[in-house]
């Protein structure tokens, strides 16, 4: 093990299961790249922990009635690759 607590996934490849399994080792799923409101909100309730989008404004507006604690940046400032 090497005490890694975050996963960075592209989100098409995140699904309800994987968040569960991700939380359930104490870990964050953060997802990239997600410019979709609609699949903002999925991810958000299934409990991912953040979002990375090209659209922080409207991704955060999209996000505005859900109660979560998800976080959003902005994917030009990320050196993840893919995410931006």
């Amino acid at each position: 093990a090497v005490g890694a607590r975050d996963l960075w996934q592209h989100e098409a490849l995140i699904d309800a299961p994987l968040v569960a399994a991700i939380h359930a080792a104490h870990g964050r799923l953060i997802a990239w790249t997600v410019n979709d409101p609609a699949r903002a909100r999925q991810l958000a309730a299934w409990g991912v922990d953040g979002l990375c989008t090209d659209d922080v404004a409207g991704i955060t507006a999209a996000l505005a009635a859900a109660t979560t604690s998800l976080f959003v940046l902005p994917a030009s400032v990320m050196t993840v690759p893919g995410c931006r």
